[in-house]
C-alpha cells in the first residue's frame, strides 16, 4: 500500500503544479494584464518578454533601453519603478527567449513556467531519489510559486543546477558538464560550480562545462554584436551605484551586498564586502567537496551558498535554497538526525524552507520589527550563512565519527 501511494505522488504532485499553473493563467486571462499585474503576476516575466519581442526585431541591445523594454507593459509607472533594474542578463537567456516574442504574455508566461517546473522538478527528482516527501515538498514549497507567479527565471536555472549536480552524482559527468555550461544565462549561478569540480576532482565535467559555456556565449554573442558585454557591463554598474535608500534594488536582495547596503554602506564598500564574502564561499566550497562526506550535504552545501556568492541574488533565487534543503533532507544516513544535532538541523532547515514567506509579510521590501525598519535580504543573509556553517560542521562530525 505504501509503495503504491508513493508512486501516485509521483504523479499527483507534478500533475497539482501543472494544473496551478493553468489555472492561474486562467485567472489573469480573466483578470486581464492590467488586473493581473497589479497583483503581482508575471511582473517579471514582462522584462523577459519585451526583451523577446525586441530581439525577435532585431533590436537585441534595445532591451537595456527602459522604456523600450515595458513599451508593451499595460501599466506605465512600471517602467519608472523599474528603472534601476530593467535589462541586466547575458545575450544567451535574451536568445534563449526570443521565441516566447511571438506570443501573447499570459500565454508565453504559460509556456515558460511549464518548461521551469517541469525542469525544476527534473531536478528535485534527482536530489530527492527515493524521497517522495521531499520531492513533493519542493514543489510546493514558498520559493517555488513565488518565481512561479512573477514568471522569474530562477526556477529554471535552480533546476538546471540540481539536474547538473544530480547527474554528477549518477555519475554522468559529461551531460552534468553540459546543463552547468547552460547555467551561462545566468553566470552568477553558475559560480562556485568550478570551485567544487576542482575540488572534488571531477575533471570531465570541469571541461564539458567549460566547452559547453563559452559555445553557448560565443554564438549567441555572435548573433547580438560583441559589444553587447559593453553596455551590459555599464548597466550592471550603473543599476548598483544609482539605487539610494529605500530602493527595491537592493532591499530584495539576498547577497552580502545586499545586506550591506540595507545597514546603511554605499554601492562601493557593499561591493567589496561582497568580493571578500564570494572568495570566502569560493574557499569554503573548495573545503567541502575535497573533504570526504555524504554527496547529498556537499551538494546541499553548494546549492545554500550560491545566493550568497553573488550580489545580485535576488529572492527569487532562495529556489536554489530550497533544492538545497530537499538534497539535506534527503540524507539516509541516521546518524546524521539523531540527538541534538539532528534537531537543530531540522530547526534550520524548516526555517530555510519558510524563509521566502518573510518578504510577503513585508511593506517594500522592509520588515519593520519592534519599530525598526530591516531590508528582508539582512534578515535572511546571516541565516543562511548560520546554516552553511552548521552543515559543515556536520559535515566534519560524520567525518570524524567514520574514522
Amino acid at each position: 500500500m505504501q509503495k503504491i501511494v508513493k508512486r501516485l505522488l509521483w504523479i499527483v504532485i507534478p500533475v497539482v503544479c501543472l494544473v496551478g499553473i493553468y489555472l492561474m493563467a486562467l485567472l489573469h486571462s480573466f483578470m486581464g494584464d492590467e488586473a493581473a499585474l497589479r497583483n503581482g503576476a508575471y511582473s517579471d516575466f514582462y522584462v523577459f518578454w519585451g526583451a523577446a519581442k525586441l530581439g525577435l526585431a532585431g533590436a537585441w541591445q534595445t532591451a537595456f533601453d527602459t522604456e523600450a523594454l515595458h513599451q508593451w507593459h499595460p501599466l506605465p509607472e512600471v517602467s519608472v519603478a523599474a528603472r534601476y533594474t530593467g535589462w541586466l542578463y547575458p545575450p544567451a537567456i535574451q536568445v534563449l527567449m526570443a521565441p516566447l516574442g511571438f506570443a501573447d504574455v499570459a500565454t508565453a508566461w504559460l509556456i515558460f513556467s511549464v518548461l521551469s517546473i517541469v525542469v525544476y522538478a527534473l531536478g528535485a527528482r534527482l536530489l530527492a531519489g527515493r524521497f517522495t516527501t521531499a520531492f513533493a515538498l519542493a514543489l510546493v514549497a514558498p520559493a517555488t510559486w513565488i518565481a512561479l507567479i512573477v514568471g522569474n527565471n530562477s526556477l529554471l536555472t535552480a533546476g538546471v543546477a540540481a539536474v547538473a549536480v544530480g547527474l554528477l552524482a549518477v555519475p554522468r559527468a559529461v551531460l552534468a558538464g553540459i546543463m552547468i555550461g547552460a547555467l551561462c544565462i545566468k553566470p552568477q549561478v553558475g559560480l562556485l560550480f568550478p570551485f567544487a569540480l576542482a575540488a572534488g576532482g571531477y575533471w570531465r565535467c570541469f571541461i564539458a562545462a567549460v566547452v559547453a559555456a563559452v559555445a553557448v556565449t560565443v554564438g549567441t554573442s555572435l548573433i547580438v554584436g560583441v559589444d553587447y558585454w559593453f553596455v551590459l557591463s555599464e548597466r550592471l554598474e550603473w543599476a548598483g551605484s544609482v539605487a539610494g535608500p529605500g530602493s527595491r534594488y537592493f532591499v530584495d536582495l539576498v547577497s552580502y551586498y545586499g545586506f550591506a547596503r540595507g545597514i546603511g554602506l554605499a554601492h562601493g564598500p557593499a561591493m567589496q564586502v561582497q568580493i571578500i564574502a564570494t572568495v570566502l564561499f569560493g574557499l569554503l566550497t573548495v573545503f567541502v567537496w575535497w573533504r570526504p562526506g555524504p554527496f547529498r550535504l556537499k551538494a546541499a552545501i553548494l546549492l545554500l551558498c550560491i545566493p550568497l556568492a553573488s550580489p545580485h541574488s535576488f529572492r527569487y533565487e532562495l529556489t536554489f535554497v530550497t533544492l538545497g534543503v530537499l538534497s539535506v533532507a534527503s540524507i539516509e544516513r541516521l546518524a546524521f538526525w539523531e540527538g541534538h544535532a539532528g534537531r537543530v538541523t531540522l530547526g534550520l532547515l524548516t526555517l530555510l524552507y519558510l524563509c521566502p514567506l518573510v518578504p510577503l509579510a513585508a511593506s517594500k521590501g522592509v520588515l519593520t520589527l519592534f519599530g525598526v525598519a530591516i531590508p528582508t535580504g539582512t534578515i535572511m543573509v546571516p541565516l543562511f550563512t548560520a546554516a552553511i556553517l552548521w552543515l559543515l560542521w556536520q559535515q566534519m562530525r560524520m567525518a570524524k565519527a567514520a574514522e
